[in-house]
């Protein structure tokens, strides 16, 4: 883009409003300057849609961004200036408080001091359209501006994540030339982007199921709907088309107990329930038997460990219960 990038010195007003142009494809840019002294300048990580990083400008008079598609957050490091949204009145931008532009018919920038150092972030908006979907699950943004103070710990961090891609770029110069420097400072300046928009619409993250929290669920689920007829981890890990070692390794992981006590567990309450319904008539080892298990010794044992008391207590409880 021959003598039209943002980064490059120029005393050109229609080279500036030039570069922004490419920063915001689709849009109309017009400026105005205070007198023949006008000059920008900027230092970032920048791409055609795309924009991290300073513009020094001096004395310039006005800024109008005509039928804006971008996502667009400034906030000055000097100086002040007073924003516009489609003709109205919207906020005065001063190192402590800035603002974050959605797509609009029109904003203006109207400089209160004659040099003004912007801290700036530019991204298409239909990249943090599609993560606000993604990731929040919303659908439509029917706001246009937002009013950014850097007393909010957010926002602090986009202004730090500015200042400190420009530091780091000023001691390695040749990681502008880096794709993968460019990609992961735009990811994370997306990231935050998004946060900021969800937060003032009042929106949390949708909470990300893990594929091993899915299977592990659906494994429970299956050992719940039918406990008495395993009786070993290989038929469970047969059933759910697994190895023992994955189904115990899964478990492992993020459960404090392993598919047999699952398992077990889930038999134990099979029969207790049993026991509760059978209003004392039925017999507790063909409850056991019902429920899965074929040792009485160790049913009884683990029903005490996991219910405090003996099978028998809670037949003689019941008993007293019904009459």
């Amino acid at each position: 883009m021959e003598n039209y990038i943002l980064t490059e010195y120029t005393d050109s007003a229609e080279q500036f409003s030039k570069s922004l142009e490419f920063l915001l494809p689709g849009s109309l840019v017009k400026s105005r300057v205070l007198s023949n002294n006008f000059s920008s300048e900027g230092h970032g990580v920048l791409s055609k849609g795309f924009y991290l990083g300073n513009n020094k400008t001096k004395n310039l008079a006005e800024l109008e961004i005509i039928n804006l598609r971008s996502c667009v957050f400034s906030i000055p490091f000097k100086g002040k200036y007073t924003t516009y949204v489609s003709n109205k009145l919207f906020s005065e931008c001063t190192p402590e408080r800035g603002c974050l532009f959605l797509p609009a018919d029109s904003i203006k920038y109207a400089t209160e001091t004659s040099l003004v150092n912007d801290l700036i972030i530019t991204m298409s908006y239909d990249e943090i359209e599609s993560l606000l979907l993604k990731n929040y699950n919303i659908k439509s943004v029917d706001i246009s501006s937002i009013e950014m103070n850097k007393s909010n710990s957010k926002v602090k961090l986009i202004y730090n994540l500015i200042l400190s891609k420009m530091s780091a770029l000023k001691c390695y110069p040749h990681l502008g030339e880096s794709l993968h420097f460019m990609s992961s400072v735009k990811e994370v300046a997306k990231l935050f982007l998004t946060e900021i928009i969800a937060d003032f619409m009042q929106v949390k993250i949708k909470q990300k199921v893990s594929p091993d929290i899915k299977f592990l669920k659906n494994v429970e689920m299956l050992i719940d709907a039918n406990p008495e007829i395993y009786f070993s981890i290989h038929e469970i890990a047969e059933k759910v088309n697994t190895t023992p070692r994955n189904l115990q390794l899964i478990f492992r992981k993020h459960r404090n107990y392993t598919p047999m006590q699952f398992l077990k567990e889930r038999k134990l309450h099979r029969a207790r329930l049993a026991i509760l319904n059978s209003k004392g008539e039925s017999l507790i080892k063909k409850i056991a038997f019902n429920a899965g298990f074929t040792n009485m010794s160790s049913f009884s044992r683990d029903y005490r460990n996991l219910f405090g008391e003996l099978p028998s207590s809670t037949v003689e409880l019941t008993k007293n219960n019904f009459f």
